[in-house]
Protein backbone atom coordinates (compact mmCIF):
# COMPACT_ATOMS: atom_id res chain seq x y z
CA UNK A 1 0.00 0.00 0.00
CA UNK A 2 1.50 3.88 -1.11
CA UNK A 3 0.30 6.45 0.41
CA UNK A 4 -0.43 8.81 -3.13
CA UNK A 5 -2.20 11.90 -2.21
CA UNK A 6 -3.43 13.74 1.07
CA UNK A 7 -5.82 16.62 0.57
CA UNK A 8 -8.33 18.67 2.62
CA UNK A 9 -11.46 19.43 0.38
CA UNK A 10 -13.44 23.14 1.65
CA UNK A 11 -17.24 22.46 1.64
CA UNK A 12 -19.58 25.11 0.87
CA UNK A 13 -23.07 25.22 2.18
CA UNK A 14 -25.67 22.88 0.49
CA UNK A 15 -23.75 22.05 -2.48
CA UNK A 16 -21.95 18.81 -3.03
CA UNK A 17 -18.22 17.66 -3.70
CA UNK A 18 -18.02 15.04 -6.33
CA UNK A 19 -15.37 12.38 -5.08
CA UNK A 20 -14.17 9.35 -7.38
CA UNK A 21 -11.85 6.31 -5.94
CA UNK A 22 -10.62 3.43 -8.12
CA UNK A 23 -11.25 0.12 -6.90
CA UNK A 24 -7.52 -0.17 -6.16
CA UNK A 25 -7.48 2.95 -4.21
CA UNK A 26 -7.93 2.62 -0.05
CA UNK A 27 -9.87 6.35 1.14
CA UNK A 28 -9.11 7.00 4.73
CA UNK A 29 -11.62 10.52 5.32
CA UNK A 30 -8.97 11.75 8.41
CA UNK A 31 -11.15 14.42 9.61
CA UNK A 32 -14.31 16.51 9.12
CA UNK A 33 -15.36 19.80 10.52
CA UNK A 34 -17.75 22.88 10.32
CA UNK A 35 -17.50 27.01 10.36
CA UNK A 36 -20.45 27.10 12.57
CA UNK A 37 -23.38 24.73 14.47
CA UNK A 38 -26.06 22.76 13.59
CA UNK A 39 -25.09 21.25 10.36
CA UNK A 40 -24.18 17.78 9.07
CA UNK A 41 -21.34 16.63 6.44
CA UNK A 42 -22.40 13.01 4.84
CA UNK A 43 -20.46 10.71 2.56
CA UNK A 44 -23.14 9.85 0.05
CA UNK A 45 -23.03 7.09 -2.86
CA UNK A 46 -23.98 8.19 -6.70
CA UNK A 47 -27.78 7.83 -6.10
CA UNK A 48 -27.33 10.55 -3.38
CA UNK A 49 -28.47 8.53 -0.52
CA UNK A 50 -25.73 8.84 2.67
CA UNK A 51 -23.54 6.09 3.60
CA UNK A 52 -21.89 7.68 6.73
CA UNK A 53 -22.54 11.22 8.93
CA UNK A 54 -18.57 12.03 8.86
CA UNK A 55 -19.65 14.83 11.13
CA UNK A 56 -22.72 16.68 12.73
CA UNK A 57 -22.76 19.42 14.85
CA UNK A 58 -26.23 18.40 16.36
CA UNK A 59 -26.51 16.22 19.23
CA UNK A 60 -23.29 16.78 20.31
CA UNK A 61 -22.32 14.58 17.09
CA UNK A 62 -23.15 11.80 18.52
CA UNK A 63 -24.61 10.36 15.71
CA UNK A 64 -21.19 10.50 13.22
CA UNK A 65 -18.97 7.97 12.56
CA UNK A 66 -15.56 7.27 13.99
CA UNK A 67 -13.04 8.70 12.37
CA UNK A 68 -10.95 8.20 10.70
CA UNK A 69 -13.27 6.00 8.08
CA UNK A 70 -12.13 3.67 5.79
CA UNK A 71 -13.52 2.94 2.40
CA UNK A 72 -12.41 1.32 -0.78
CA UNK A 73 -12.92 2.19 -4.66
CA UNK A 74 -15.60 5.00 -3.86
CA UNK A 75 -17.55 7.17 -5.80
CA UNK A 76 -20.08 9.53 -5.13
CA UNK A 77 -20.55 13.02 -2.86
CA UNK A 78 -19.91 14.65 0.28
CA UNK A 79 -22.29 16.80 1.36
CA UNK A 80 -22.39 19.97 3.67
CA UNK A 81 -25.57 20.05 4.92
CA UNK A 82 -25.48 23.37 7.27
CA UNK A 83 -25.04 27.34 6.42
CA UNK A 84 -21.57 27.05 6.90
CA UNK A 85 -18.27 26.75 5.28
CA UNK A 86 -16.92 22.93 6.53
CA UNK A 87 -14.00 21.09 5.34
CA UNK A 88 -12.84 17.20 5.17
CA UNK A 89 -9.50 15.97 5.61
CA UNK A 90 -8.99 13.01 3.30
CA UNK A 91 -5.69 10.70 1.74
CA UNK A 92 -6.12 8.40 -0.27
CA UNK A 93 -3.52 4.96 -1.10
CA UNK A 94 -2.83 2.75 -4.03
CA UNK A 95 -2.98 -0.96 -3.55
Amino acid sequence: MTLTEVRVITLEPNKPEIIEYEKNELVKIESAGLGGTKGTIYLRDLKGDNIATLFNSVNQGKYSSALPFWIAGFKGSIMNESAYNGCVSISYYTL
